[in-house]
């Protein structure tokens, strides 16, 4: 960690490498935007998840979020390989084409098969509010 206590890309490459630990929840980064992956590597901490920028099928995971600056574009087959390589994790899709108030669980996120969806750049509280409502219950 920074003399700030604030993870940065470093770091978070720096946990990625280590093992995965017994107990320990993770996340893994696709895609994400250098500054995003700092910034919702602070987040996360303080909801006791470890970023990982790379996992393999065999990887535990507990959440995924995927960024994609143009997802009507997108083919879906990414996500849907995604979805195959990590059945029943909970993928996020970010992206700045997301307009705020889009509801994170609804139309939209179903359209792309995901769990949610968000508008980049990110609020603390609505993404902090949408990792709870995914894995609140899951441990």
């Amino acid at each position: 960690m920074n003399s700030s206590s604030q993870p940065t890309l470093q770091d978070a490459k720096t946990e990625a490498e280590r093992s995965t630990q017994p107990g320990a929840r993770y996340a893994l980064a696709i895609d994400l935007e250098p500054a995003t992956v700092e910034l919702i590597g602070w987040w996360l901490a303080g909801a006791d998840l470890r970023l990982r920028l790379d996992a393999g099928p065999g990887d535990p995971l507990d959440l995924i979020l995927v960024e994609v600056a143009y997802p009507r574009r997108d083919d879906c087959d990414r996500l849907q390989a995604i979805t195959a390589t990590w059945p029943n994790v909970p993928i996020v899709l970010l992206s700045p084409t997301f307009f705020a108030d889009t509801p994170c669980r609804g139309e939209v996120a179903r359209r792309f098969g995901v769990a949610a969806i968000l508008a980049n750049p990110l609020v603390r509280d609505r993404f902090l509010g949408t990792v709870h409502d995914l894995l609140g219950s899951r441990r």
